[in-house]
């Protein structure tokens, strides 16, 4: 994807997520484990998807990886679906 000029900052990070996520298939999902959540320093536990090129996906809840979070899933007819974190400690 070209632009005419010096990209906008949403077409420089389109283009950045484009040529890492776009065609790519989620080969596996799953909530990352308590110990992988303590070894990012994260009190919850949240969603990871792993690509079909060995990629993988961990929401954050911002940029500077404060902790996980939760995604919304909005389906063709219109429902809405929330994967939310988990604690690290299930009870």
């Amino acid at each position: 994807m070209k632009y005419a000029g010096k990209p906008t900052m949403t077409q420089k990070w389109t283009m950045r997520a484009k040529a890492r996520l776009e065609g790519k298939t989620i080969r596996k999902v799953g909530y990352i484990s308590t110990k992988c959540a303590e070894d990012i320093g994260w009190y919850q536990r949240g969603l990871m998807l792993q690509l079909d090129d060995d990629t993988y996906v961990y929401v954050q809840q911002d940029d500077e990886g404060n902790g996980p979070g939760a995604l919304l899933l909005i389906d063709p007819r219109g429902g809405e679906h929330i994967l939310p974190t988990l604690p690290t400690e299930e009870g």
